[in-house]
C-alpha cells in the first residue's frame, strides 16, 4: 500500500497536521461511523507496512512531547520494574483526567537519550492500531502515526 514517501521530518509534520487539523478530524469521526472489520483490515495493513519502515526507537518525539496514556497492564509492569504496588506507583507517577490514567511527567521518566529505557519491558502494544482514531497530539508528534493517518485516508472505505 504505502508505496510513496513517508514523511519523517517532525517539523514539517507539526506543519502538515497543523494545516489538515480540521480534514483529519473530519476524518476520524467517519472512521467512528465505519464498519469495524474493514477499518481493522486496512488499520493493520498499514500499521505494518508503515512501521517497517520507521524506527520508532530512534526517535523518542512521542515520548518527548506527551504524557503516555497508561492502561491496567501497563500500570501493573511500571509499578513491578519500580518495586511497588499499582496503587503507590499510580499516586507517585501519575495523574488522571477525565478516567484516563497518564504519566505525570514531560518527558516521559523512562526517556534516556531519546531512546525508552524500559522498551524489552515494556506491555507489547502497537501504539498506532490502539489510538484509533488517533488522538490529534499524536499525529502531531509522531512520524509513524502522521503517516499512517494519511495513508489510512488515501486507502479507506
Amino acid at each position: 500500500m504505502p508505496d510513496s514517501y513517508l514523511e519523517t521530518d517532525l517539523s514539517k509534520i507539526k506543519h502538515l497536521a497543523s494545516v489538515k487539523e480540521k480534514e483529519n478530524i473530519r476524518f476520524r469521526s467517519f472512521l467512528k461511523g465505519q464498519s469495524g472489520s474493514k477499518v481493522d483490515r486496512i488499520v493493520h495493513e498499514l500499521h505494518n507496512e508503515i512501521i517497517a519502515q520507521i524506527d520508532c526507537t530512534l526517535c523518542g518525539n512521542c515520548c518527548c512531547t506527551l504524557k503516555p496514556e497508561l492502561h491496567k497492564d501497563d500500570i501493573a509492569l511500571l509499578a513491578q520494574l519500580e518495586n511497588t504496588a499499582p496503587k503507590n506507583y499510580i499516586s507517585s507517577y501519575c495523574e488522571k483526567d477525565n478516567g484516563e490514567i497518564f504519566l505525570k511527567t514531560e518527558p516521559c521518566r523512562y526517556l534516556r537519550d531519546k531512546k525508552c529505557s524500559i522498551y524489552e519491558s515494556r506491555v507489547p502494544m502497537n501504539v498506532v492500531i490502539s489510538l484509533i482514531p488517533i488522538k490529534k497530539d499524536l499525529y502531531y508528534a509522531c512520524g509513524a502515526c502522521w503517516n499512517f493517518m494519511q495513508f489510512v485516508q488515501l486507502y479507506s472505505i
